[in-house]
């Protein structure tokens, strides 16, 4: 994204949209009429065509968020975004235990997605009185949940008058020969939590959303300090490819990058400052928001040794003990910015 073009004293609405992975190469279309030729204007930010490379990690398999209510969530989703409950119980001893959030047992929990998949999840955990309102994009850690669907045109229609706060788009981006790219609108859900409906016109010849219009999460954005160990740790220790980097004007030029991995899923990663502080959480608790994100893979082993050859430290769980993906053998982790991962192994493609 040639954010360069921008102006000085773009508003922080506009900011949090450019921080979506749709928003890597859109930010020219979505801000002002004069930046429109800014992407083709920047050759460094020619995203490379999908494909299915070979990574050790598969997929995005579910994104964690913890809310004020899980009812409140499941109702919000079910009926804004046609989802459904795979799953409704209790936060697990052991996972808390695990995730280094020993409080979060016994709460509330589901596992929110659309019918037809098994990948893309939203798993949903119940705050209640412990959900401390903060500014997620001015916070390290996991801040959005980017969902393929098939028009976000749709997806403004069916959210109105329901707990969605709508806070840009639909707007278009064009690649650098002037063909459409994406097409994406921004909503906050009703725990404040940003969520980013994007129609990507590539996935869109290669992939299904699904048969409902809001399909599942294919990318999470997270906001890092320090960036380069960061990007180099999905990039190069888990094998993402690099879809493309891009400058941007913030902070002197911060950096944001999006890796892929082979089932058309995404990371994003948003360079911050050393001064930039973590989110604030109630003891033992997660914070208000994305907390997690949980990558698959076909074959554990190889993940464990290159994470070992990077000496990234890890825990192994032989059975997951919390839906999706519960009885598969994973790892836990903290990533490079202190972020929070967990790696399930699933038997081939999601």
């Amino acid at each position: 994204m040639a954010q360069g073009t921008l102006d000085d004293d773009i508003d922080l609405r506009r900011r949090a949209l450019f921080r979506s992975a749709a928003g890597l190469a859109v930010s020219a279309a979505l801000a002002l009429p004069a930046t429109r030729a800014a992407f083709s204007a920047a050759p460094e930010a020619t995203e490379t065509a999908w494909g299915d490379p070979a990574t050790l990690v598969s997929a995005v398999g579910a994104g964690t968020l913890a809310a004020i209510s899980v009812a409140q969530t499941i109702e919000a989703y079910t009926n804004g975004f046609g989802y459904v409950v795979h799953w409704r119980g209790n936060v697990p001893k052991e996972s808390a235990e695990l995730w280094g959030v020993p409080a979060m047992a016994g709460r509330d929990a589901a596992v929110l997605g659309p019918p037809d998949f098994n990948r893309g999840m939203i798993r949903v955990l119940e705050l209640g009185k412990d959900f401390k309102e903060t500014s997620l994009q001015a916070t390290l850690g996991w801040v959005a949940l980017e969902i393929h669907v098939k028009s976000p045109e749709e997806v403004v229609t069916q959210l109105k008058g329901k707990p969605f706060t709508h806070t840009g788009g639909p707007g278009n981006a064009d690649d650098g020969a002037g063909a459409p790219l994406y097409r994406a609108a921004q909503f906050k859900g009703p725990s404040g939590e940003p969520l980013y409906m994007t129609q990507h016109l590539q996935l869109d010849k290669l992939i299904s959303a699904g048969r409902n219009n809001v399909g599942p999460l294919f990318i999470q954005t997270l906001n890092t300090y320090p960036y380069e160990p960061t990007r180099e740790f999905y990039q190069q220790t888990l094998g993402m490819k690099m879809r493309m980097e891009v400058k941007t004007r913030r902070d002197n030029g911060a950096r944001m990058s999006a890796v892929r991995a082979t089932e058309y899923c995404s990371i994003q990663i948003d360079e911050f400052g050393a001064n930039t502080p973590q989110r604030p959480a109630s003891p033992g608790c997660f914070a208000a928001g994305v907390n997690m994100c949980t990558l698959t893979t076909r074959a554990l082993d190889p993940v464990k040794a290159a994470l070992t050859k990077a000496n990234v430290r890890f825990t192994e769980v032989t059975s997951n003990a919390c839906p999706p993906f519960k009885g598969s053998r994973g790892l836990y982790l903290l990533g490079r910015g202190g972020e929070r991962l967990e790696i399930m192994q699933v038997a081939g493609a999601l």
